[in-house]
C-alpha cells in the first residue's frame, strides 16, 4: 500500500493528478480514516500514463470508490 505522495512520485505525477485517477477508476485505492485519504495499490506493470484528450471512461481500470458513508445525513421524523 502507498501513500498519496508515494504513488504520485512513482507515477510521476502530481498528487491531484492522482486522486483525479482514483476517482476516475484509473488507480485502486482504500479509505483509512475519517478525512477520507487512501492508500493506493501499487498500479502493476502497467501503470496509468498521462494521456491528454482520452476520456477517463475509456481508460478505466477499477471500479470507483464507494462514497464516504459518514458523510451521510440520516433524518428521523
Amino acid at each position: 500500500m502507498l501513500s498519496l505522495q508515494e504513488m504520485a512520485d512513482l507515477l510521476g505525477v502530481a498528487t491531484d493528478t492522482v486522486k483525479k485517477w482514483r476517482e476516475h477508476g484509473l488507480l485502486c485505492a482504500h479509505v483509512y480514516n475519517g478525512k477520507n485519504e487512501c492508500l493506493y495499490d501499487h498500479p502493476g506493470n502497467e501503470p496509468p500514463a498521462k494521456s491528454q484528450g482520452r476520456k477517463f471512461s475509456k481508460r478505466r481500470r477499477f471500479p470507483k470508490v464507494a462514497p464516504n458513508p459518514t458523510k451521510e445525513v440520516q433524518c428521523e421524523t
